[in-house]
């Protein structure tokens, strides 16, 4: 098992694009998140960036991290992004090995913190990340968390 990243593996970007489409599609919110994958080679700096964690050629999960990642907060960055592990291969931490690749190149890429938004509650806590605050729009409530890296 490994975690590959877009930016090490360019000949990847139709495998990593297909794969998070997929588990992504409709989600309005992302659109912006996965175009940046197909000009990642172009990038100017570190970000964005993106992790598929593969057996083989089975993907299990993936991650993204950004430069800007939540409209409310565009004064905060970088983001962890469209985190997703396959149902079948919940339960054993792959989400957090996805996690903490990416904290970890946040760290060697010279960023104090990461942040991320969620609807959810009382995962991320588990890795460290802690409440920031809370947003709403006129349909959803956000959680914005942030970790020291």
């Amino acid at each position: 098992m490994e975690i590959l990243s877009l930016r090490d593996n360019p000949g990847l970007q139709e495998w990593f694009l297909l794969w998070f489409r997929e588990k992504w599609d409709g989600d309005g919110d992302l659109d912006g998140c996965l175009d940046s994958m197909e000009a990642i080679c172009e990038a100017e700096g570190p970000l964005p960036q993106w992790y598929l964690l593969v057996e083989g050629r089975q993907i299990m999960g993936g991650l993204g991290m950004m430069a800007e990642g939540f409209y409310m907060r565009p004064e905060l960055s970088p983001w962890l992004v469209a985190l997703y592990v396959a149902p079948e291969y919940r339960g054993h931490d792959y989400g957090g090995q996805l996690i903490r690749r990416g904290l970890e190149d946040a760290a060697r890429l010279g960023f104090e913190k990461v942040y991320l938004c969620t609807r959810h509650e009382g995962y991320y806590e588990r890795f460290g990340f802690s409440l920031r605050e809370v947003c709403t729009d006129d349909v959803w409530e956000y959680r914005v968390y942030e970790i020291n890296v």
